[in-house]
């Protein structure tokens, strides 16, 4: 009876392994037929073939870990969309949490230098700010992200296109 199950356990999986039919009908003609080398001949090349699909999965994984984490550096210092910086509000020395500017440490003084807010409620110098977004559109102290450059084209071509769709 154990022996019956094992030979239709045996002939499922070779039912639903992808080894080709040509294959199986020469061992079996080599063979005399399912004997019990053949199948333990097709297992081990079963056994091989998964460990083949297996380690291409992994590699794929890999790569696509690879690709996610390029993306993901690329977006970090894409710049910040020039609409994003021009719409930050310009608050006066007094409405602002911060005493100073955390790019150049510089006091906000009243009368000095226009501040910068971003919508994280930040507040900086706004030469300063400016010059850090150009480089990368996250805050230098929580790094909430502005719209990028990128962001913002893609948007303008979806609105061209449904404009050009009505």
């Amino acid at each position: 009876m154990a022996e019956m199950i094992m030979n239709e356990s045996r002939r499922r999986l070779m039912e639903e392994d992808p080894i080709a039919d040509e294959e199986r009908r020469q061992r079996r003609r080599r063979y005399g037929g399912w004997t019990e080398e053949a199948l333990d001949e097709d297992d081990r090349e079963r056994a091989r073939y998964r460990l083949r699909m297996l380690e291409a999965y992994r590699q794929l994984d890999e790569v696509n870990a690879r690709e996610r984490e390029e993306e993901e550096e690329r977006k970090r210092w894409d710049p910040a969309s020039r609409k994003a910086m021009l719409a930050m509000p310009l608050p006066v020395v007094g409405e602002t949490r911060e005493q100073d500017c955390a790019i150049c440490l510089e006091e906000f003084v009243d009368g000095g230098k226009k501040l910068r807010m971003m919508p994280c409620s930040h507040s900086f110098h706004q030469r300063c700010i400016f010059e850090w977004l150009r480089r990368g559109r996250r805050c230098p102290i929580c790094r909430y992200e502005l719209p990028s450059v990128r962001e913002d084209y893609l948007l303008y071509q979806q609105q061209q296109a449904a404009a050009s769709v009505s």
